[in-house]
């Protein structure tokens, strides 16, 4: 079985000062000096991919998992940790523009790099926490021809390519059998972790590299984004009501009289 996983290295948000957000421009925000990290549906992604290859392991069979990402930084610590937890092999798309809101572009990049690689399985993140567009992975499967499963929870894999694929779709949890390539996009996974490195790992795959995949010898990068016209901060405020009695059953009483749509709930 042959896995491709694509995940994104995004800055941590919260450490964005007050006034950079403020001062958003329509192309970015200084992000400049907030740490890089994989966002956190890939990694959830990652880590289901290599649940895989573990239950496939386990029955006997093998799996590969590639790994493809886009951006023009210097990532080996991130690499050289991927290795050491079981990634097989690591792509890096070259480019030196990589906006957060240009979906069909980077699904573009993505699929091209796809055929570098054998797959029986793409697994991405449903949505990046920069651009939060959630359109890569749709826009993905439409160029592999292949059915995209969204905000997948959790994918087990049963014998013989066989996958249970768990997904939320906001009224509830569907679970389908799938025997032929697919997507899957993983939303809020019961595994959202990616897993620990040991010491003696991380020392067998210090050699590893990435392949890198210059952004110039690929063609057609998709036409189909809408420029954005302006970034803003909303501005979010919260009220807070306590809530007074003698007891807790005094207070509970309170609650269900005076808010009632808790008891709705």
């Amino acid at each position: 079985m042959n896995i491709l996983c694509c995940f994104k290295l995004v800055n941590d948000l919260d450490l964005v000062m007050e006034k950079d957000w403020r001062s958003a421009t329509t192309t970015a925000v200084d992000l400049s000096y907030a740490k890089r990290l994989i966002n956190c549906y890939d990694e959830a992604g990652l880590e289901t991919a290599l649940r895989l290859k573990d239950e496939a392991e386990k029955r006997g069979e093998s799996a590969f998992i590639s790994a493809v990402t886009v951006g023009d930084g210097n990532y080996e610590t991130f690499f050289k940790n991927l290795f050491a937890v079981g990634i097989d092999r690591i792509l890096q798309i070259k480019t030196s523009a990589n906006p957060p809101f240009a979906p069909d572009r980077i699904s573009s990049l993505l699929f091209e790099a796809a055929k570098h690689c054998a797959h029986d399985v793409v697994i991405t993140g449903i949505q990046s926490a920069d651009g939060t567009n959630g359109l890569t992975p749709y826009l993905l499967a439409q160029k592999l021809k292949i059915p995209c499963f969204a905000h997948v929870t959790e994918l087990r894999y049963m014998q013989s390519g066989t996958l249970r694929v768990t997904s939320d779709t906001g009224r509830g949890l569907r679970h389908a059998s799938v025997n032929r390539c697919a997507l899957y996009a993983v939303g809020n996974s019961v595994n959202p972790y990616l897993r620990m490195a040991t010491l003696k790992r991380k020392l067998a795959v210090s050699k590893m590299s990435a392949e890198l995949i210059e952004q110039e010898n690929i063609s057609n990068l998709g036409d189909r984004d809408v420029p954005v016209s302006n970034l803003s901060r909303e501005n979010k405020t919260r009220s807070c009501t306590f809530i007074t009695g003698e007891s807790c059953e005094e207070k509970a009483k309170k609650l269900l009289k005076d808010f009632p749509e808790v008891n709705r709930a």
